[in-house]
């Protein structure tokens, strides 16, 4: 994972080290929220004085708010336009409130991301809109898209990605493959899953190669997972679809 110097200088002028400043770049760009042991994790320190300046720093700058959830979870958000500006990120939802489902969603998004620092995320909307349209040539109407109704004038807005699951590149044999993530937090039915896989089912027959990844807490959760991914994606992908069955009697017809 690549951090453009001028972030993390701009994140050093508001007070924060360079480590810190990393972290908050990271915090911000792909959660919004964390927890001081994921602070702990990424520094490589134990827990005490110096694990507690950052979020003495934060709290007191009025950069982010901390937050009690169950189980006397405390729980940080980094909320402040000044740090999202720092990082050339101002108007990203990650500054909202959101409900908890939401928050621990973003929180095993960052455990992820903070374990896996080696991949190449995509970071914005827009990152992905010039990989898969202009890179790849796929057509917008093939990614996963929600739309909007302004709240100032009737006019609707298409949004894609919107879930914001990390999704990264891997070095292939040939070119970069994409790897895809779905996150669920805790024991649930998987309808959700299935409407997800529904929305990315046009992107996916668009790739020659992709990998996805569940991730969970819940280890009971996979058998079910993997059935409907090998049902709705990997079962159709790799069958041929009716125009290629008859391209292949008309070409040994030919």
């Amino acid at each position: 994972m690549k951090i453009n110097d001028i972030y993390l200088d701009a994140l050093q002028g508001l007070g924060y080290s360079e480590t810190e400043g990393r972290f908050l770049y990271i915090v911000g760009t792909h959660s919004g929220y964390f927890t001081s042991q994921q602070y702990l994790d990424f520094a490589g320190v134990k827990r005490g004085y110096r694990s507690d300046a950052i979020t003495q720093k934060l709290l007191a700058k009025k950069h982010a708010s901390a937050e009690i959830h169950q189980k006397n979870a405390r729980i940080y958000h980094l909320f402040s336009r000044k740090v999202y500006s720092a990082i050339g990120k101002e108007n990203i939802r990650n500054r909202h409130d959101h409900e908890f489902q939401f928050i621990t969603t973003r929180l095993l998004a960052l455990d992820f991301i903070m374990a896996n620092r080696q991949h190449d995320y995509f970071e914005t909307e827009d990152d992905k809109l010039r990989y898969f349209c202009e890179g790849l040539g796929v057509e917008r109407q093939a990614l996963p898209a929600k739309l909007y109704l302004g709240t100032r004038n009737p006019s609707i807005t298409s949004r894609y990605f919107v879930d914001k699951f990390p999704m990264f590149l891997t070095q292939g044999t040939v070119s970069p493959i994409v790897t895809f993530t779905y996150i669920v937090p805790e024991a649930q039915n998987l309808v959700a899953f299935v409407t997800h896989l529904q929305n990315y089912l046009p992107l996916f027959r668009n790739l020659k190669q992709f990998n996805f990844l569940f991730l969970s807490p819940c280890e009971p959760l996979f058998p079910n997972a993997r059935a409907i991914f090998s049902s709705m994606v990997k079962g159709p992908l790799e069958t041929p679809c009716i125009s290629e069955v008859r391209r292949y009697f008309r070409v040994r017809k030919l």
